[in-house]
């Protein structure tokens, strides 16, 4: 609520689609190409993100210029981000996720279930999207050498959701 009434735009994603995929072609570009035929950024932007958000953003920041350029268009003049608790370095619990709904056995059954508490969702090799690119060599390796100068915030926390099991692992 406090974020978007003074937003020029606004970044929508499926959680059950990669970040190189869909969320990039139908997702990402679209809203790029928006901004950039409103000028929308001329005199700067500043992307606010939350948790997957910050990998998103280093996405955009090492392609879009190249992305705009090459459809004719003016890149985006982003000057910096917020993110807050950004997952950009990737997840040890998105790790844990793909493992376990990748796996078989009883142990993998019952960590799905857990896993399915926290998630809202029960994790299956169909509906995990994302959470790919969320492992954190997956995410590490989506912007290896981000070469964007541009200044980045990050702000984090210190507490922990489902009876206090996260944190280790986020």
């Amino acid at each position: 609520r406090f974020w978007l009434p003074p937003s020029d735009g606004r970044f929508d994603c499926p959680a059950n689609e990669r970040i190189q995929g869909k969320i990039a072609s139908d997702y990402v570009w679209p809203k790029l190409q928006s901004l950039s035929h409103n000028n929308t950024c001329a005199n700067g932007c500043i992307f606010v993100t939350h948790s997957t958000g910050d990998l998103i953003a280093r996405h955009i920041l090492d392609n879009q210029k190249r992305w705009l350029e090459n459809a004719g268009l003016t890149p985006l003049n982003i000057v910096a981000t917020v993110d807050f608790a950004g997952a950009g370095g990737g997840s040890e619990l998105a790790d844990i996720a793909i493992n376990a709904a990748e796996g078989g056995g009883a142990g993998n059954l019952t960590l799905r279930q857990a896993l399915s508490l926290w998630l809202g969702m029960v994790p299956t090799t169909g509906n995990t999207g994302v959470l790919n690119d969320l492992k954190v060599a997956n995410a590490r390796q989506l912007s290896a050498t981000p070469d964007s100068r541009v200044p980045r915030v990050r702000i984090v926390g210190d507490s922990s959701d489902f009876w206090g099991l996260t944190a280790g692992f986020l």
